[in-house]
């Protein structure tokens, strides 16, 4: 069988495509490919490696992660055809022979309307222009984040992370300035519709159990696939600053703070609930354990 090859972007490599995988745009596609049963094998780069000829000759003067190969003279299409062929069970991305569009996961391409495919693709896009972006002075995600992929990337790597090539001039410095406090309220504000979602429900039909996923009762779709981008980049690169970030109670948060909260970062209110940080986020953990277990499925199985 035929391989799409993703390329993805590890804090360091581990010469097996296993990570740490910090970048939530390949995963992102990493979870498209899975959804849609297309097999892919993993080739890990750093930011030097995306300035090899072949990279700037196929992908454009600036390559940027996530890039995907397919084989020659071979579509997507065929590819799902193939992994379609070689399976003989139900899956995630696939049921009885119907594949399942990840902006309509519960229902199949043959059932979905053009309708309903352009209502799931603009609420996918919309998540990915706003909550699901990386662009430095846009996403809290990234802007809290930074100092750890950093601190966890090759050397080689980190210089081209922290520098005005990539980040603007002075840009590196500017993230730095930024208060970690209210980085970290307005990061965890930021998921408070996502919480909302899944502890306060509108059933997806009249007869539909609560929802499982973002896009779907039972499957999940490409917005959770953007939304589990941000989780898997603070998971990959600080845990205990991922668990104050995504955490339901918001004492985690308050914790994390306090044990690392630098000389220029501003004391938070002594009061419980005077923080802009000081949010429950019911449901959040369920649904990171729900889509947890399909993104780390090998490519392929599913």
């Amino acid at each position: 069988m035929s391989y799409i090859i993703l390329f993805e972007l590890p804090t360091h490599s581990s010469g097996t495509g296993t990570g740490p995988l910090f970048s939530p745009n390949t995963w992102t596609t990493r979870l498209t490919l899975l959804h849609m049963n297309l097999p892919f094998r993993v080739v890990e780069l750093d930011g030097p490696s995306l300035r090899h000829e072949y990279f700037t000759r196929v992908f454009g003067k600036r390559p940027l992660v996530p890039m995907i190969e397919a084989p020659d003279d071979q579509t997507c299409a065929a590819l799902q055809e193939q992994a379609l062929a070689a399976s003989s069970s139900a899956s995630q991305g696939h049921e009885n022979g119907n594949l399942h569009s990840p902006f309509v996961p519960e229902r199949s391409a043959s059932e979905a309307s053009i309708s309903d495919l352009r209502a799931g693709a603009n609420w996918a896009h919309l998540l990915k222009r706003g909550l699901g972006n990386s662009e430095s002075r846009w996403s809290w995600h990234f802007e809290l984040l930074a100092p750890a992929i950093a601190a966890n990337m090759d050397p080689r790597v980190r210089t081209f992370f922290k520098s005005d090539e990539k980040n603007g001039k002075g840009g590196w410095q500017k993230l730095l300035a930024l208060d970690r406090g209210e980085l970290l309220a307005r990061t965890r504000r930021s998921l408070r519709p996502i919480s909302h979602h899944f502890s306060n429900p509108v059933p997806f039909s009249d007869d539909s159990a609560p929802p499982l996923f973002l896009q779907s009762p039972t499957r999940p779709g490409l917005s959770d696939a953007v939304i589990f981008g941000r989780y898997a980049m603070s998971a990959a690169t600080d845990s205990a600053l991922s668990k104050a970030i995504w955490a339901e109670d918001p004492k985690v948060a308050r914790e994390w703070f306090a044990a690392n909260r630098r000389p220029k970062d501003a004391e938070l209110p002594f009061v419980e609930g005077e923080w802009d940080g000081d949010i429950a986020l019911p449901g959040l953990q369920g649904w990171i354990d729900r889509v947890s277990a399909v993104a780390f499925q090998p490519p392929g199985a599913l």
